[in-house]
C-alpha cells in the first residue's frame, strides 16, 4: 500500500512541477505585454491569467485525453514520461531556450513506444499539426497585422485595442490550459494529477520568472502592442482548432509563429532569421532527445 501511495506522490510532485514550469514561462508571453501595455497592472494581469488557464484547463483540457493514441494504443509509463520530461525541461530552462511542452511529451511517449514496437501510423499527424500549426499561425499573423498597419483598423490608444488585447490575452491562456495542460493530464489522468496540474498554474505563474518572453522581444522582431495582439489572437485560434482534433501543439510556437508572420508584413530585414533558425532547430532536436532520453531510462531501470 506504501508503495502504490509513494509513485502517486511522486507522479502529483513531477506533474506539479512540470505545470509550474509551463505555466510560468508560457504565461509570460501574456502577461509581459499585458503589463508593459499598461492597460493592467502586473499583479492582476498575473490573477487574470491564471484565472483563463485554469479555466482552459478545466473546460477542454479532457479533449486531450485522446492524443496519446495518436502515438500508441499501448499504456504508457507515466513515470518515464514524466521524469524525462522534467529533465529536458530543466536542461533547456539553464540554456534560456523556449521549450515546447507539446513536443517533449510526444517525443517522450514516442521513445517509449518505439522500444515497446508499439508506434502506430497515425502519430504522423502529430508531426503534420507541428508544422501545419506554425505555418498557418505565420499566415494569419502575416494578414492580421498587414490589414491593421494598412490603416483599416486604427489600433493605437482606441478603446478597440483595449479589448482586443484583453480579449486575446484571455483566449491565449485559455488554450495553453486547453492543449498544453491538457496533454500534460493525459499522461496520467487522475484526480491527484488534476490538482497538481492546478496548484501548479497558480504557483507558476505568480512565482516563476519565464524567459520566453524576452527570448521573443529582443530577439526574434521588435514587439509593439500591436504585433502582441496579433501574434496572441492568430496563435490563439491555431492552438484551440488543434485542440478540438486532440492534436498536441505549441503555444510558443503559434506565438513565434504569429509574430513571424507580422514581421514578414513589414519585409524580412523586420525578423532575425538567425534567431528563427535556432528555435527551428530546437523544435527539431526536442521530440529526438525526448524519445532517446526515455528509451535510455527504460534500458537502465526496466522495473520503474
Amino acid at each position: 500500500m506504501w508503495g502504490i501511495n509513494l509513485s502517486v506522490f511522486i507522479d502529483y510532485i513531477i506533474i506539479f512541477l512540470l505545470s509550474s514550469i509551463i505555466s510560468g514561462n508560457n504565461s509570460t508571453l501574456i502577461v509581459g505585454p499585458l503589463s508593459s501595455s499598461g492597460l493592467i497592472k502586473k499583479n492582476y494581469t498575473t490573477i487574470f491569467v491564471s484565472i483563463f488557464i485554469t479555466l482552459g484547463f478545466m473546460m477542454e483540457g479532457g479533449k486531450m485525453l485522446f492524443s496519446i493514441s495518436y502515438i500508441t494504443s499501448m499504456d504508457v509509463v507515466p513515470l518515464y514520461i514524466l521524469v524525462s520530461s522534467l529533465i529536458l525541461f530543466i536542461i533547456f530552462s539553464f540554456i534560456s531556450v523556449p521549450l515546447s511542452a507539446g513536443m517533449v511529451f510526444s517525443g517522450s511517449i514516442m521513445g517509449f513506444a518505439l522500444y515497446y514496437r508499439s508506434l502506430s501510423y497515425s502519430v504522423l499527424l502529430i508531426f503534420i499539426s507541428w508544422v501545419a500549426s506554425f505555418l498557418i499561425s505565420i499566415i494569419f499573423g502575416y494578414v492580421i497585422y498587414k490589414r491593421i498597419s494598412r490603416g483599416k483598423v486604427k489600433v493605437t490608444g482606441s478603446r478597440f485595442i483595449f479589448f482586443l488585447f484583453i480579449f486575446s490575452s484571455a483566449f491565449l491562456s485559455y488554450t495553453l490550459g486547453s492543449n498544453t495542460l491538457g496533454f500534460l493530464y493525459a499522461i496520467s489522468p487522475d484526480i491527484w494529477s488534476y490538482t497538481a496540474i492546478i496548484s501548479g498554474i497558480f504557483f507558476g505563474t505568480f512565482l516563476l520568472k519565464g524567459f520566453t518572453y524576452k527570448t521573443i522581444k529582443k530577439s526574434i522582431v521588435k514587439l509593439n502592442r500591436e504585433r502582441a495582439v496579433v501574434s496572441q489572437l492568430s496563435s490563439s485560434m491555431v492552438v484551440e482548432a488543434f485542440t478540438q482534433a486532440h492534436l498536441p501543439v505549441s503555444i510558443t510556437q503559434g506565438v513565434l509563429g504569429s509574430l513571424i508572420g507580422t514581421g514578414l508584413s513589414k519585409g524580412y530585414n523586420e525578423v532575425n532569421l538567425s534567431k528563427v533558425n535556432q528555435l527551428i532547430l530546437s523544435w527539431v532536436l526536442t521530440p529526438l532527445l525526448s524519445a532517446f532520453l526515455v528509451m535510455v531510462m527504460i534500458v537502465i531501470s526496466p522495473g520503474l
